[in-house]
């Protein structure tokens, strides 16, 4: 009996969000944690759009933890849009495509694969990319940060001015990672979104407006 009134109330909740920031509230009370370190990167990146209909990528499906792939299609649900989400793993896509709208789904495939393999057409009317595909080995970081490498470049070839993209566990400081010491102080911070960070350095078609764990680009 408490657990259906639990499951009232959440319901309730959610059918009188009205913005984004009610939104992000709502996700993070009852689909992860409250202080999570991700909920200001998601938040910032989802009010851009000001409650607008998106289209939304996501490489690296999130059915736990963070939960982004839930949020992303509870924001598609309430603003309208569509979400598509890919993770080399079978579970994410079992338990995600059971919970999702008819305007998200969830595929399984190799991120690289899966983009190369997209129309151009959809990847130009995106909006919101999220790349959180290939999870970082601190003793062997290249691996993810290559990954994340070529998952933005074959996406940035047909992005259009104006596209959100978020890469996770891409820090601003090493301190974010406990009892890890750079060799040099002069060596990069590894990261998802490490050599994304080089490729844009010098790229003034993309601006950073985010970054603590994670970090957010917008395409001028």
């Amino acid at each position: 009996m408490i657990n259906k009134i639990k499951k009232l109330y959440k319901n309730f909740r959610y059918y009188r969000i009205k913005n984004v920031s009610t939104l992000i509230d709502y996700h993070f009370k009852y689909y992860s944690s409250k202080n999570h370190i991700n909920k200001s990167l998601l938040k910032i990146a989802l009010e851009n759009f000001k409650n607008q209909p998106i289209n939304i990528f996501e490489t690296g499906s999130s059915a736990w933890g963070t939960n982004s792939s839930v949020l992303f299609d509870n924001y598609i649900r309430k603003f309208g849009g569509n979400f598509v989400t890919v993770d080399i793993r079978e579970d994410p896509s079992l338990k995600l495509n059971a919970l999702f709208s008819s305007s998200s789904v969830a595929y399984v495939d190799d991120s690289i694969e899966f983009i190369t393999n997209l129309d151009v057409e959809y990847i130009a009317e995106l909006d919101l990319i999220y790349l959180d595909s290939y999870d970082v080995d601190l003793l062997n970081p290249q691996p993810a940060m290559q990954h994340g490498l070529k998952e933005f470049l074959l996406l940035d070839k047909y992005t259009k001015p104006g596209t959100i993209t978020v890469v996770d566990d891409t820090p601003k400081n090493i301190s974010f990672y406990k009892n890890f010491k750079l060799v040099n102080e002069a060596d990069s911070i590894p990261g998802k979104g490490t050599l994304i960070l080089e490729e844009i350095s010098s790229d003034s078609r993309y601006e950073i407006i985010y970054h603590h764990y994670g970090v957010i680009l917008q395409k001028n």
